[in-house]
C-alpha cells in the first residue's frame, strides 16, 4: 500500500502565542485569548467536497463569547469553523454564503456543562457531500448532525485560536490548541472513536518507591515540572523501599490505618467532571471490618469520586465489595452514584483497581484485576423473574453519571467526610498509582492490571 500526504503550508504566528507547552499529543501551542493565533498562506481543503477538521482544545477558562479552533477564511464569512460556543458547547459550523448577512448552519453539543474548562478535548467535525450532512464528534462520540447541501466554498487562508468576519480577526481561542489536521474525506464513527482512544493523556503517575524532605514527599515521575503533583505523606503513611511489600518497582506506599495514615496532593491531577482514568496496586493483611477508602478526589466537603471497601453487614468477616462512589456536587444533598465488585482478594493479596469515567456516555466503571464484574440471575423460564426471588443482579457500573469538579487534591487512604473532616483511613499497601485524562480502553485496563509500564501516551 502506497502512502502520500500533499505538501502543507506552515502555520504562522500572530500575537500572543506561546509555542512548545505540554499537549495532549506533545506540545502544544497557548494563546493568550486576546491576540493570539496561527495563519497558514491559503487553504488546506475545499469544504464543498466532503472533509475534515481535527484538533484537540484545552480553555483556560469558559469565554462568554465564541471561540474558534479552526476555521478556513472566506472574504466575509468563513467555510466553516470548529469551535466553543457560549450558548451551545463545542459546535461545528458552516456558512450559507460568504456574505455579512449568510445564516449559520451548524453541528452543536447544545449543552455547556459537558464542555469544561481545563481539560484537553478531541473535537472532530466532518462534512459528507454525498449525504449533505455536517457531523460533530466530542472525544471519540457523535453528538450531532445537521443537514446542509450548498457550502459555499472558503478560499481563504486557514487560521487556528481566532475567527475571521468582514476580514478582521475575532472570536479569539483562550488556552492550548494541539495536533490540528485536515482531511480531504469524511472521517467515519469509529475512525473518530480510534483517534480518541488510542490517545490517553497521563497527567500523573506515582510510583511510590521514594519519598524525601520533612513532611516526606513522594515524587510524581512526569518529566514537565509544570504539570507533577507531588505527594505528601501523614505521619502514618511511609515508603517502603526495600522491595517487600512492592507490586511494581521498588518500593510501595504502606498506610496504618489510623487518621495520619495517607498521601494526598495538593490540587487535582485531573478535573472530575471530565473523562478521566485512574489505576493503582492495593493489598490488605485481612479483610477490613468497617468501610475503608483506597483511593478519592476531595473537593470542599466531600468527593468527586472514591474507591472503597464495603464490608457485607450480615457477614463482614468473610465477605464485602469494592464500591465506586461518585457524587454529583459538592455538599451534603448531593446524589451519590455506585458501582461495585466483589472481586475481593485478603490476606496481603494484590487486587488491580482501575476507575473510569467517560463523560459522553455518562458513565463510571470500575474494574478489578482488569474486569468489570456483571452477576446475572437465573431466569430459566424467561419471564423476566428470577429463579431465585433472592437473588439481585448487579454490574460494576454505572449511567447518568456526572460527578462534580473535585479540585482540593489526590487521596491515597482516606476520603473527604466534610469541610474539615477526613475518614475511612486504609490499613494496607498501594502501589503504582495512574492518573489518565481520557477514557481507557477495555484493552488499555488490562494491561495496567499486567503491570505493562505505559511509559507513553500511546495505547496498546
Amino acid at each position: 500500500m502506497v502512502h502520500g500526504q500533499a505538501d502543507v503550508d506552515l502555520a504562522v504566528f500572530h500575537g500572543g502565542v506561546t509555542a512548545g507547552s505540554a499537549g495532549a499529543q506533545d506540545t502544544s501551542l497557548t494563546l493568550n485569548g486576546t491576540s493570539g493565533y496561527a495563519s497558514t498562506r491559503s487553504p488546506q481543503v475545499n469544504n464543498q467536497r466532503s472533509f475534515s477538521v481535527v484538533g484537540w482544545a484545552k480553555l483556560s477558562a469558559k469565554p462568554d463569547h465564541a471561540a474558534i479552533i479552526a476555521t478556513q477564511t472566506g472574504a466575509y464569512r468563513p467555510g466553516f469553523e470548529l469551535y466553543y460556543s457560549a450558548t451551545f458547547g463545542w459546535s461545528f459550523d458552516a456558512y450559507t454564503a460568504d456574505s455579512d448577512s449568510a445564516t449559520i448552519v451548524r453541528a452543536a453539543q447544545g449543552d455547556t456543562t459537558r464542555s469544561p474548562a481545563g481539560v484537553w478535548t478531541h473535537l472532530l467535525g466532518s462534512y459528507d457531500a454525498n449525504t449533505d450532512d455536517m457531523r460533530l464528534y466530542v472525544n471519540g462520540v457523535w453528538v450531532a448532525t445537521t443537514k446542509f447541501a450548498a457550502p459555499f466554498y472558503g478560499k481563504g487562508p486557514v487560521q487556528i485560536g481566532v475567527g475571521s468576519y468582514d476580514g478582521a480577526p475575532s472570536s479569539f481561542f483562550p488556552g492550548q490548541i494541539d495536533d490540528v489536521r485536515f482531511y480531504d474525506r469524511a472521517l467515519s464513527a469509529p475512525e473518530a472513536e480510534s483517534m480518541y482512544h488510542n490517545q490517553l493523556v497521563v497527567e500523573g503517575r506515582w510510583k511510590l518507591d521514594s519519598a524525601s524532605g520533612s513532611p516526606q514527599v513522594s515524587p510524581d515521575s512526569l518529566t514537565t515540572a509544570a504539570d507533577q503533583h507531588p505527594l505528601t505523606l501523614g505521619g502514618g503513611a511511609q515508603i517502603d523501599a526495600t522491595g517487600a511489600n512492592s507490586m511494581v518497582g521498588t518500593g510501595s506506599l504502606v498506610l496504618n490505618g489510623t487518621a495520619t495514615g495517607y498521601a494526598s496532593t495538593t490540587t487535582s491531577p485531573i478535573h472530575t467532571n471530565s473523562s478521566f482514568t485512574v489505576g493503582a496496586w492495593v493489598s490488605t493483611a485481612a479483610r477490613p471490618t468497617k468501610p475503608v477508602t483506597v483511593l478519592s478526589m476531595a473537593g470542599t466537603n466531600t468527593n468527586g469520586f472514591a474507591v472503597r471497601y464495603v464490608p457485607d453487614s450480615a457477614d463482614p468477616a468473610h465477605a464485602g465489595a469494592w464500591q465506586l462512589q461518585t457524587s454529583n456536587a459538592d455538599g451534603t444533598g448531593a446524589v451519590v452514584s455506585t458501582a461495585a465488585d466483589t472481586s475481593f482478594q485478603d490476606n496481603g493479596a494484590w487486587d488491580h483497581i482501575a476507575v473510569v469515567y467517560d463523560l459522553m456516555a455518562g458513565q463510571m466503571r470500575l474494574y478489578i484485576n482488569g474486569q468489570m464484574q456483571q452477576s446475572l440471575c437465573s431466569d430459566d423460564d424467561d419471564d423476566g423473574n428470577p429463579d431465585d426471588p433472592a437473588c439481585k443482579e448487579s454490574v460494576s457500573w454505572n449511567s447518568s453519571v456526572l460527578p462534580f469538579d473535585a479540585t482540593k487534591g489526590l487521596q491515597l487512604g482516606r476520603l473527604k467526610t466534610g469541610t474539615s473532616t477526613w475518614g475511612e483511613y486504609w490499613p494496607g499497601v498501594i502501589d503504582d498509582v495512574w492518573v489518565f485524562g481520557g477514557v481507557a480502553t477495555d484493552t488499555q485496563i488490562a494491561a495496567l492490571a499486567s503491570g505493562v509500564d505505559l511509559d507513553t501516551t500511546a495505547g496498546p
